[in-house]
Order: structure tokens, then sequence, then C-alpha cells
């Protein structure tokens, strides 16, 4: 599983605000179908936004001019299932001979890949770390408090061997996604 993120891609590769900013516009039109309003207003545009904020003295900067280019690399990307991002772009890069600019062309398909992030699947998901991990923790701690209570009844010490046994199973199970 791949998340798109046109920031992380335009800061590796630019240093300056403005070029970072019509790299991530750019990047996104790469991926967004629509025109300049849906490719600002989509979830790709918003973290263009939150990138290329600009400082307090200058104020925020303005969406670039973005360019009507053909999405080459999310079309390869397609071909290939959506899957083997290495592969999309060479397919990419293939297909810019027949671009009028192909330097340019390579570029984009180079930040449409850097673009691409893994995310790891499993217990936690970007943006419910916190939520998840307190969850957890509530957990651990209310299953904790019970075991203690079992230890000091003699009669349930067996019980709160087992007890013990399948919470270590569960927290390294968890704790794999962490």
């Amino acid at each position: 599983m791949t998340q798109l993120d046109p920031c992380l891609a335009c800061t590796a590769r630019f240093s300056d605000k403005n070029d970072i900013n019509d790299c991530c516009y750019n990047t996104c039109a790469s991926f967004v179908d629509g025109d300049t309003s849906d490719i600002i207003n989509s979830k790709c545009g918003q973290i263009c936004k939150k990138c290329s904020g600009g400082d307090k003295c200058h104020g925020k900067l303005k969406v670039p001019v973005i360019h009507a280019n053909p999405q080459l690399f999310k079309s390869c990307l397609d071909s290939v299932g959506g899957v083997d991002k290495k592969e999309a772009l060479t397919c990419c890069i293939g297909g810019c001979r027949n671009q009028n600019n192909p330097v340019e062309c390579q570029n984009r398909c180079i930040n449409a890949y850097n673009a691409l992030i893994p995310v790891k699947e499993g217990f936690l998901l970007p943006g419910k770390v916190n939520r998840r991990l307190l969850f957890l923790f509530a957990v651990i701690f209310f299953h904790l408090s019970l075991l203690l209570r079992w230890m000091e009844l003699p009669k349930d010490q067996n019980k709160a061997i087992v007890y013990i046994i399948v919470l270590y199973v569960l927290i390294y199970y968890f704790t794999e996604f962490i």
C-alpha cells in the first residue's frame, strides 16, 4: 500500500519555497484528474498548501501555474496493477521519448515516483498512531490490574498464569505493527 506525499518528494529535491510549491502542485497533477481547481481542492493539493505555506514575513505562496501534463506515471502505474512503482517509473521514462520536452517529462516521472511512499499495513495506520497506542496501553493496564487481583486468590493462580501467557502473546503480536 502506498500513500501520496508530493511535499516529501519536492522538499527532497528543492530548497527554494517557490520551486517546492511549483513541484508539489505539478506532482499532484500527475495523479489527480480534473482541472486546476480540482487539483488545488484535492487531498494532494491540501498537502501542497501546508507544505509551501511560506513564511510570516513574506506571506503564503500563491498556487503556481499547474501545467496540463499527461498523467503518464499514473497510467503506467495502473498498467502494472498499481503495485510496482519501479516498473511504473521505467514505463513512464520510456514514454517520455514521445513528449515535446523529454527531460521535463522524466523529471515529472521521478517526482511522481518519489511522491509515492510505502505505508506499513497492520495494527497502526498513519494518523491513528496516538489513539491506537493509548487504547493498547489502556487494555494492557486493565488486564494487568485483573491479574494482580487474581494473583491474590490462591484458587485463581492457574487462571492468572494462562492469562499472563495470552497477554504476552497479544502484546508481542500488536507491537510488531508499531
